[in-house]
Formats: structure tokens, C-alpha cells, sequence
């Protein structure tokens, strides 16, 4: 096979695969997407009675946080609510019978692909308190409205019941200072417990989408070391035991987080629930749960178990407010630190110019400028080695690379070249390298940002955590990694025998890139597309100024 003939074969192979993607992924997920948005929206309209356990089995198109979020707000309730009280700003939480929270609703946030204006709501399968004692059990169930007691305040909520084998009790408050916080203690006395008896605080969800990026996980800190949980790995019966800090569950944007704020450490257990034959993967019931022993110290009958739960987005700020520790909770990625530093720098630019995508845009061009001498440096640097090239290509020619002894007379003298020509091989490469912490953790803190969520740009972007609806911005991201390499030719060039010119496969590669680049936040594109553009223009400029440079010196 000649040349070109390999070219023509890298190519089709890239057409190919990007095909058969679209037919038997994409093209399936839209459609499943469609009619799931249709039924939601004629459910909206019809107003369907259906049970909280039938939700566990509804197809989840939208993401998991937002499909739930429609089940809740089309489900009736099926248990009685003692109180809703609430948790700051456009918080609330149910406080419901049986020692347990149930839906908690995110009134500032709303469901995206919905033509009806549904808010955010979370927990809507409850998350109770239980115990793998009989008696004990028995005084959580009597839990209701009759065992209400008086409270400090409106945001405060205390039941307790007095039964003959024991005494519990459940005090729920919240903290107008922390939206969406929820302090939860419960006391037990006089009970008699077994060795392996426990009480646990639980819930459940599921996956809620086929595609891992979006779906639901769980996120823990056990002992100072941070696991995250997601897909399949979820369905096996998990105990972990150790210091507990704090437990998630939720996707990129919306969490539960609980954590222990007692002097007891509970266990962590998670794993999958009984699902219909044949379900889907992303509809299959995950449990979670918070796991104490039921038998207090020794010598003593009563004892408390202390949680604080929250629920709403995954905000480093808010979180940091509740807790430091729990800005671990957000995935902002390996570079996370920097991440971090990224949004705090988003968001003061935002405070001057009310718009986060022209804060992306204005982030990106300070990025860029502020690397700039690098930038200039890296260039120079691959600039010099490019002039460099006829004189390495003669040492070449000179030895037998296959023959050992004479490759490493080539190396040295091609050495020696670098050391007379004052070049370092790798001055193109370590400043680059300098600047991917900072460039991938930008990435990062836009893929997982709260603040982009429903946040518009202008024109056809109203939501730039959501993906192009016309998908301009991946084309012109595209456009731009081809325009990369018609500034720089001589990276894509290969003077091996045999193999093939690396021109075609980069520039298969960056349609590829290009292509998954239509389902990502638009967002995140925009900063993509806004930085080629830049980095383009330095290079376009480093060039220009380079043949100036090279023309004085020929006229002298």
C-alpha cells in the first residue's frame, strides 16, 4: 500500500467510526430524548397519579438530577408531612413521619429541556432514619404529628415518643447563614440492644442517565482519602469502615452531602436495591447509608447521633462556608486546586461584567497574556530547532542508526550541535508543560461550574452549561485545531520510511475532537474556541515578526 493510499485509509477509518457512533449511540439517545421530554411535558399537563416507588422505573432522558426533579414535582405525596420548613434563600425540606427528611426543593433553580418552569428537588426517595432493632424501629414509626413538640424557632423541628420498651427523639433544625444546611440529631434511651444491632440514616437514587459524565455517583472521605464510586461499581454490596468525614451523592452540579457532627463514626454501606428484570443500567435503585452501632458505651443507656445533612449544588464557596473539607466534594479534576483559584477568578469577573460567558472570554484572554512569555519562548524555542533541521538531517545521514556504536556518534555530535547552536531540545516543550495545570484545570472548573447552570451568554446560548443547540461554537473549535496546523506545518511532517504522514492523522484527530465536542457545556467550548483564537494570533504574530527578523539579517 503506497502513501497515499494509507492516508486515504486513515481517514475513511476516522469517517467511519465517527458514523457508526452517531447511528448506534447518539442517534438512539435523541430519540429516547425526545419522546422522554414529550411524556414529561403531556405528564405536566395531565397531572398523572403515580407512587414514589414507580419512579425508580422511569426512563431518565434529562439529567438525573433533572428527570427526578419532574417525577417530584408530578408525584403525589404518599406519606404525610409534619412540616416543611425552611433552609435559607429559596430552600425548603419536608419534614415527614417515620424519623425522615423528604423532598427538598431548589426553588432558584429549574429543570433545563422542560417546557414547564419545574424547580430543582432533590431526595425525593426520603432519607430516613432505621434500625435493625425491633423495638427501636417500632418508636421511629410512631414518629408523626402527634409527637410533636415545641420548638426554638419556625426553622426548628422536634419529635418524641415514649414508648414502653425505650424513649427516642429527632431534632431537625436549619441555619438561615447556610442554604440548604440541615442538622439532624437523634437520641435514643432505655432500649435494650444486641451486639450487631445498628440505626442507620438512608436513602436511594440511580444512575439516572447512560452516559457517565452525567450520571449520579457517590463520593466519600474515609479516613482522610477521598473515593469516588461511579457506574456499575455502585451495584456491589459495599461496607467501608473508618473515619468517616463526609458522604455525596448526586452529579456534577446538585448533591446530598452527609456528614457525621456527633462523636460516633458510622460506616458507610452502598449497593444495589431488587430492580425489574431486564432494567436498565441507569434505572437500576442504589442505596446509601450512614450505619452506627444501636448499642451505646458501656455503663450508659442514652446516646446521640449527630448528622449534618445538606442539599444544593456543589458550590466550593457555599460548601466552604458549612465546611472547608467539603469543597472536596466538588470533581473539579486532578488540577482541582487550580480549578478552584480559576472560579474564584470567574467569579470576581463576573461581578464587573454580569455575564459569565464574557467573564469566560475575559478569563482566558488574561490567561493568555499572562503566559504570553512562555508562550514566546516555547515558539522561539521550536523556531530555532526547525533551522536546525538540514544540518541534523546531514549528521544523519552521516551514521547507521542501526548500527549501536554508530548511533551514539550521532547523538553526541547532534549534542554538540545543541551545545554550539546554544538550543535546548525541550525549550518547546517545558514551557508548555508549565502551563497545563493551569489551562486543564480552567477546563475543569468550566465543565463542573455551578455558575454556568442556566447561565446565558447572548443570542442562541441561554444556558452555557448545556451543549450548542447549533453547535457553531464545536465547529469553530474545530476550525481552529485545523488552523493550528496550517501555522505550524513542520510539526505534522515525518521523514521516517514507512510510515504515515502525520498531517492526515492529526488532522483526524482534531475532527474527532471536534465532534465530541458538540455534547460539551457550551461553556467550556467557548473558552476552547476564544483561547485557539488567541494562541493563533500569537503565533500568527511570533511568525510575522520572526520573517522580519530573518529579512533585516539577509539585507545586512
Amino acid at each position: 500500500m503506497n502513501m497515499n493510499r494509507k492516508n486515504i485509509f486513515i481517514i475513511g477509518a476516522f469517517i467511519v467510526f465517527i458514523g457508526l457512533y452517531q447511528y448506534f449511540v447518539l442517534s438512539p439517545y435523541q430519540a429516547r430524548f425526545r419522546q422522554t421530554q414529550a411524556q414529561s411535558v403531556t405528564a405536566q399537563a395531565v397531572t398523572p397519579t403515580k407512587t414514589l416507588d414507580e419512579t425508580n422505573g422511569k426512563k431518565k432522558a434529562l439529567s438525573p438530577t433533572a428527570q427526578e426533579s419532574l417525577d417530584a414535582a408530578n408525584t403525589p405525596i404518599t406519606h404525610d408531612v409534619i412540616s416543611e420548613i425552611q433552609a435559607g434563600h429559596n430552600r425548603s425540606i419536608e419534614v415527614i413521619e417515620g424519623a425522615a427528611l423528604g423532598r427538598a426543593v431548589l426553588a432558584d433553580y429549574f429543570v433545563r429541556g422542560a417546557n414547564v418552569r419545574t424547580p430543582i428537588v432533590l431526595n425525593n426517595e426520603k432519607l430516613v432514619w432505621t434500625s435493625s432493632n425491633a423495638a427501636v424501629q417500632r418508636c421511629f414509626d410512631t414518629l408523626n404529628k402527634a409527637h410533636v413538640q415545641p420548638a426554638a424557632n419556625a426553622n426548628e423541628v422536634v419529635l418524641q415518643s415514649d414508648t414502653p420498651q425505650g424513649f427516642c427523639a429527632l431534632r431537625i433544625a436549619t441555619n438561615d447563614n447556610n442554604p440548604g444546611l440541615v442538622g439532624m440529631t437523634v437520641t435514643l434511651d432505655r432500649f435494650k440492644t444486641n451486639p450487631g444491632e445498628f440505626i442507620e440514616l438512608t436513602s436511594q437514587g440511580v444512575l439516572g442517565s447512560e452516559k457517565q459524565a452525567d450520571q449520579n455517583y457517590v463520593a466519600y472521605k474515609m479516613d482522610d482519602s477521598i473515593h469516588k464510586v461511579h457506574g456499575k461499581d455502585l451495584f456491589a454490596k459495599t461496607e467501608v469502615h473508618g473515619r468517616m468525614s463526609w458522604m455525596a451523592w448526586g452529579d456534577r452540579y446538585f448533591s446530598i452531602i452527609v456528614k457525621p457532627s456527633g462523636s460516633y463514626s458510622p460506616d458507610l454501606n452502598y449497593g444495589s436495591l431488587p430492580s425489574e428484570a431486564g432494567a436498565k443500567v441507569s434505572e437500576i435503585p442504589v442505596s446509601y447509608s450512614f450505619r452506627y452501632p444501636a448499642a451505646p458505651e458501656d455503663g450508659k443507656t442514652r446516646f446521640d447521633f449527630s448528622t449534618d445533612v445538606y442539599f444544593g449544588t456543589r458550590d466550593p464557596s457555599a460548601l466552604n462556608a458549612i465546611a472547608p473539607d467539603l469543597v472536596e466534594t466538588v470533581d473539579l479534576g486532578f488540577f482541582a486546586s487550580v480549578a478552584r483559584v480559576m472560579l474564584w477568578a470567574l467569579k470576581s469577573l463576573n461581578t464587573v461584567f454580569h455575564n459569565f460567558g464574557v467573564s469566560i472570554i475575559a478569563l482566558t484572554l488574561i490567561v493568555r497574556l499572562l503566559f504570553w512569555p512562555l508562550s514566546k519562548k516555547a515558539y522561539t524555542s521550536t523556531n530555532r530547532m526547525k533551522e536546525l533541521q538540514p544540518e541534523m538531517e546531514r549528521i544523519k545521514k552521516k551514521y547507521d542508526s542501526t548500527d549501536k556504536s554508530q548511533a551514539e556518534k550521532m547523538n553526541k555530535e547532534v549534542f554538540a550541535l545543541y551545545k554550539t547552536k546554544k538550543v535546548n531540545p525541550l525549550g518547546g516543550c517545558l514551557p508548555m508543560l508549565l502551563q497545563l495545570p493551569i489551562f486543564l484545570g480552567l477546563y475543569g472548573a468550566l465543565n463542573h461550574s455551578i455558575d454556568l447552570y442556566q447561565a446565558p451568554f447572548f443570542g442562541w446560548i441561554q444556558d452555557l452549561s448545556m451543549r450548542d443547540p447549533f453547535y457553531i461554537l464545536p465547529a469553530l473549535w474545530t476550525v481552529s485545531l485545523l488552523g493550528y496546523m496550517q501555522v505550524n506545518p513542520q510539526a505534522m511532517n515525518t521523514s521516517q520510511p514507512g510510515m504515515p504522514n502525520m498531517k492526515w492523522i492529526m488532522m483526524g484527530m482534531n475532527v474527532f475532537f471536534g465532534f465530541l465536542s458538540k455534547d460539551w457545556p457550551s461553556g467550556l467550548v467557548l473558552y476552547l474556541v476564544v483561547s485557539n483564537c488567541v494562541g493563533l494570533s500569537q503565533q500568527f504574530f511570533l511568525q510575522r515578526s520572526n520573517k522580519k527578523l530573518q529579512l533585516m539579517k539577509e539585507g545586512a
